[in-house]
């Protein structure tokens, strides 16, 4: 099971992922990637998943990718994808063999979507989590349905008031309203997405330190953060606990015409760990010299990207 949260205002709106992997509560593995961007013809929106990750030879991360990337003719466009992918998923669920001999109570599926529609002047926030199991007013259910349903936010307007939007799936019960709260206080100030960025992580690690979260929230991050401003790229970020010589981004699915692809498994490796800087690291205190061996404080080398 995985944490996810997004949280975002009028200017942007990120989405945080853990990337463990676990099995009847065993840890599997701290670097399984449950994220992807979509790029569709009328927005850009980030994908988080939780639930099943594997079971026999099926695989969540690539099926979603492959049915997103099938689900997107003949008109790209954000609602009709989603419309078509619903449908795709309780087919799927269903009909699958590897799915079909995967008990009920193992094969729970949560998939989020969150971003903006740039049909709208100025483009428009919007989120939508589907699920085969968890009921948006009441408690999850223990066991996969047969189908899934899909809940749709959109931010209203006119509005006299600026949305400050903290979103959860997964293994929530863990993420509280002074989770959250911590978040809102700094997306209302509209700070820099960076800083509201740090916020959310530091509480994310937090919440996998809690007894509640039994193991199953890592420590191990993905970030998707994606600007109103339609002339801004969307970013992405890879947060270990330790410096790494190797970092990962999101996988990306091109679901617009005349660029219709996907995109999987994109890293960056140092060719000789040994003698080259890590190439991602955790925020150390500023004083302290900077993991990147240069000899200098934190704050005066990579201490600066962090601000």
């Amino acid at each position: 099971m995985t944490l996810i949260i997004t949280f975002g205002n009028c200017d942007f709106i990120s989405q945080l992922s853990d990337r463990r992997l676990t099995a009847n509560g065993t840890l599997i593995e701290d670097e399984s990637n449950k994220s992807s961007v979509l790029f569709c013809a009328n927005g850009r929106l980030a994908v988080g998943f939780t639930g099943l990750a594997k079971t026999y030879e099926f695989v969540t991360r690539k099926w979603l990718l492959n049915a997103l990337f099938e689900c997107a003719p003949p008109d790209y466009t954000a609602q009709k994808i989603l419309d078509r992918f619903i449908e795709r998923a309780t087919k799927d669920f269903n009909s699958i063999p590897a799915l079909v001999k995967t008990p009920k109570a193992h094969k729970r599926l949560s998939i989020m979507f969150s971003g903006y529609l740039h049909d709208h002047d100025p483009p428009w926030a919007v989120y939508a989590i589907m699920s085969n199991y968890q009921k948006f007013n009441d408690k999850a259910d223990e066991e996969a349905r047969n189908y899934f349903t899909c809940e749709f936010w959109s931010e209203n307007r006119p509005s006299q008031e600026e949305i400050t939007l903290v979103q959860k799936v997964g293994w929530w019960a863990a993420f509280n309203d002074n989770d959250a709260e911590g978040i809102r206080v700094l997306l209302r100030k509209r700070v820099p997405p960076k800083v509201a960025l740090d916020k959310a992580i530091a509480i994310m690690r937090e919440v996998a330190n809690r007894p509640i979260a039994s193991g199953l929230i890592g420590k191990q991050l993905t970030s998707i953060t994606i600007h109103r401003d339609i002339t801004k790229r969307v970013d992405t970020g890879y947060h270990p606990e330790n410096e790494k010589h190797e970092t990962v981004m999101p996988d990306i699915v091109y679901a617009q015409p005349g660029m219709h692809m996907t995109v999987e498994d994109i890293k960056l490796k140092a060719v000789d760990p040994k003698t080259t800087p890590p190439l991602v690291f955790p925020k150390v205190p500023k004083h302290q010299p900077c993991p990147c061996r240069s000899g200098k404080k934190y704050k005066n080398c990579h201490g600066k990207l962090n601000k």
